[in-house]
């Protein structure tokens, strides 16, 4: 293997098993895999691992390319390609942290090369086999090949991975290497690529966070013709997508030249754009390796501050959130879907040189950056109090705050620049039903941590004081607002002051909100915003490790300062996916949202449609007038909930944010559609009696009040399996598309093979049953995402 030849990229690690090492599936080897720095979760340009091997394909066996870690004792550091046998699928595993599920059949007894490429800047992980493309899989954990002595065909403690086959060699690269250089890497091995080869970069456009920006922003995409001899025909090329109407495309030629490409310009236009938007720019091609190409395209920008937080989460620092706080902000923005602001009391600026008054606020820059990683639709709120004696004086100091870590009893003096009644004045205006801090030890000490705490808690009584008087930025006062629960992370886990402990049981758990990952893994990718650190985050857990050997505890354990609702429920022996369970078995399993009235945030409380009504009202309105005093026909003209705005335009605003307040996986317009209202529709029952749920009946695009069913049948003229599937549209749907499976079993408990699969149209589609299948079976599996 000479891979310097065909890439320009620094080989970091390379083994060669020249005719190829044998496996028998039951004893491995151990080799040197080198440095491998790109592979050690820290912000890089990426990475790159190949494999050439030939597996044989036998029962009761994963097989296992090749398995890294610098010793017998860290289990964890390890990579691991798999043909995994129970499913016929390509994979990658990080024991004991991640699966990596991909969705590409393996291949057995062929010689196969195959590269896993890490895009760090994108936060996904590409697979090629032979030289192609095959998909894309989001980033769910840290590689961590460090290098040194790893295994090929077995893991450090077990025989069980070892595979039966040939693996001829391994590499490693210190970038992600391009789809030309992978295609010249497997072309060394095997021949010419297909021609004519398509290659599409990047794979993501991302404009960034626009907010202040005036005017469009462009960025370029690349169609490469990788091919000798035959030129590349673009038939499309469109963007699609619920905010498709905020970009544009700039002209370009219908064919590529062999050796040659294009640049295409894609323009963001943010006049009219608010939050987050979303498309997707979709590639038509006749290249033989792949045809086409769905670029995600993304543009940022934070939203206003809600009018009622559920959560308001407030740390010493920038970075804190992730390292103490473990996966809050990605579970309760992302999975839970509601309203959560960050706030840090300190800008973390000591120790940052200040000769340019630019870097003052650079951690800031860096909190705001791993607030979009973690899903937080708002802005963090910054205190800039000082930071651990910081001389800038641009920040507010903690002007007569006692610097014990005391309660500070005497919030109620007048003076300027107090962090309590800062503090209490954000609680009044967000009126937050959960607060979160550090607790009064300051996690681990930290002086910084300490006042933090101790200012919440006193600002927690200021807030609810209705005898003090706090003005908001208009000179107003601000009406009095009681937390209806406050929750410290638990350092000091013993103290008798408080109400109660909670560990909190949902942040080890992989959520589809998350793209498959868990609240730590998200948080994890936050933290590695907060580069100026130059440290190897790991989040809080139980199995976390600090980053400069100490040991806290847990992002997962709180305990209850205060509550106006009750001490949360005990709970023993209940069973849970999170790895730190059963070592805090005896107090409170669950999340912070327990007895908080979530119907307060019905629509989030957002107005999507900015008519000075928050979502959920405007639907009530609408729906409750709309055919009854007033006529259904007129929704093209007519304003049911007298916002100044006609019906249609709210619906299609509503509809376009698809919001699911009860988070029951149905979104709330299509149940205010079929139901009499969002708590009425039961994802379980089956309302119209025709064996299908209402949650299976959203997903297929049927009616939960009338029986209907997909069509489905086997024909005999033509023999076939014949279905219409309908395509995904209309209210509910917003930006979503269907797709399908069609499996076939032998026996109703293999379902393995994949017959058919695709994007639902509403057409007759038709398989063909082949002549000599034995008899067997067939389902449509669907989703939508």
């Amino acid at each position: 293997m000479d891979q310097a030849q065909a890439t320009g990229s620094n080989v970091t690690a390379s083994i060669n098993g020249g005719a190829g090492w044998s496996f028998d599936g039951s004893s491995g080897g151990s080799y040197n895999f080198g440095a491998l720095d790109a592979l050690d979760g820290k912000p890089v340009d990426g990475a790159t691992v190949e494999f050439l091997f030939n597996f044989s394909d036998f029962s009761g066996s994963m097989a296992i390319g090749a398995v890294g870690g610098d010793s017998t004792a860290r289990e964890m550091n390890v990579f691991k390609l798999e043909q995994w046998q129970n499913t016929g699928k390509f994979g990658i595993t990080l024991p004991g942290e991640v699966d990596y599920s991909l969705q590409a059949d393996s291949v057995f007894d062929q010689d196969l090369h195959v590269i896993f490429r890490r895009n760090d800047d994108e936060g996904t992980i590409d697979l090629f086999v032979n030289g192609a493309y095959v998909e894309t899989h989001a980033d769910k954990g840290d590689w961590r090949l460090d290098g040194g002595w790893g295994y090929i065909g077995s893991s450090s403690s077990s025989t069980q991975d070892v595979p039966t086959g040939r693996v001829y060699g391994v590499a490693s690269y210190d970038a992600a290497l391009s789809d030309q250089e992978i295609a010249a890497l497997y072309n060394a091995y095997n021949g010419p690529a297909a021609d004519p080869h398509a290659v599409v970069t990047p794979a993501a456009l991302d404009f960034g966070d626009y907010d202040s920006v005036v005017g469009p922003l462009d960025l370029a995409v690349t169609i490469a013709n990788y091919g000798a001899t035959e030129n590349l025909e673009i038939s499309s090329v469109l963007v699609t997508g619920v905010d498709a109407d905020h970009f544009s495309l700039s002209s370009y030629p219908s064919s590529v030249a062999p050796s040659g490409s294009v640049e295409l310009m894609v323009r963001f236009n943010t006049s009219a754009a608010e939050g987050t938007v979303r498309a997707t720019l979709q590639i038509e091609t006749n290249g033989a390796n792949r045809g086409s190409f769905e670029i995600p395209l993304t543009a940022f920008a934070f939203e206003p501050l809600p009018e009622k937080a559920a959560l308001l989460v407030i740390n010493p620092h920038p970075d804190d959130e992730g390292l103490f706080y473990g996966g809050t902000l990605a579970y309760y923005s992302q999975v839970r879907n509601l309203p959560t602001v960050m706030m840090s009391m300190t800008s973390g600026d000591s120790g940052i040189s200040v000769s340019d008054p630019a870097d003052r606020f650079l951690r800031e820059d860096e909190m705001r950056n791993a607030a979009r990683a973690y899903g937080v639709k708002y802005e963090p709120i910054f205190a800039r109090f000082d930071d651990g004696g910081s001389s800038i004086e641009t920040l507010e100091t903690w002007t007569q705050f006692p610097n014990t870590g005391d309660d500070a009893a005497d919030y109620l003096s007048p003076f300027t620049g107090n962090p309590v009644e800062y503090t209490a004045r954000v609680i009044r205006k967000l009126r937050p039903e959960v607060l979160l801090t550090s607790d009064s030890g300051g996690d681990y000490g930290h002086l910084d941590h300490r006042h933090t705490s101790a200012a919440v808690v006193a600002a927690y009584a200021m807030a609810a004081d209705s005898s003090v008087t706090i003005l908001d930025d208009e000179g107003n006062p601000l009406p009095a607002w009681a937390v209806t629960k406050f929750y410290v992370h638990d350092a000091d886990f013993d103290d008798a002051n408080h109400l109660g402990h909670l560990f909190h049981n949902y942040w080890e758990t992989p959520y589809d909100e998350l793209g498959g990952a868990t609240a730590r893994e998200v948080t994890q990718q936050g933290l590695l915003a907060h580069q100026s650190q130059n440290i190897d985050y790991v989040t809080r857990t139980y199995y976390g490790q600090a980053y400069w050997g100490g040991q806290y505890e847990p992002g997962e354990l709180w305990s209850m300062l205060e509550s106006t609702v009750g001490l949360d429920t005990f709970n023993v022996g209940e069973l849970s996916d999170d790895p730190d369970f059963d070592n805090f078995p005896d107090i409170h399993h669950g999340d912070f949202m327990e007895n908080i009235d979530l119907s307060l945030f019905a629509g989030y409380l957002a107005d999507t449609n900015r008519d000075g009504l928050v979502d959920g009202d405007d639907l009530t309105l609408m729906l409750g007038r709309l055919g009854q005093e007033v006529p259904i026909g007129s929704v093209a003209s007519g304003d049911a909930n007298s916002d100044g705005i006609v019906d249609q335009r709210d619906l299609d605003l509503l509809h376009a944010a698809n919001p699911d307040t009860d988070n029951d996986k149905l979104p709330d317009v299509w149940e205010l559609a079929h139901f009499s209202g969002v708590a009425a529709a039961d994802p379980a029952a089956d309302d119209d009696g025709d064996g299908v749920s209402v949650g299976d009946e959203y997903v297929a695009g049927l009616d939960p009040a009338v029986a209907d069913r997909i069509e489905f049948s086997i024909g005999d003229a033509p023999r076939a399996v014949y279905f219409t599937v309908p395509a995904a549209g209309g209210t509910g749907y917003a930006g979503l598309t269907r797709r399908y499976q069609l499996l076939y079993s032998p026996d109703l408990v293999d379902w393995s093979t994949v017959v058919r699969e695709g994007v639902a149209d509403g057409a007759l589609q038709s398989e063909s049953i082949p002549e000599d299948q034995p008899h067997g079976f067939y389902k449509l599996d669907l989703i939508v995402e």
